[in-house]
């Protein structure tokens, strides 16, 4: 398991989520 590339995956669907919500 890769933690640090599912930790990167995570945080940028989070960001996204948080800009569209924004929107």
């Amino acid at each position: 398991m890769e933690w640090e590339l599912l930790a990167g995956v995570l945080g940028g669907l989070k960001q996204r989520l948080q800009c569209l919500v924004s929107q």
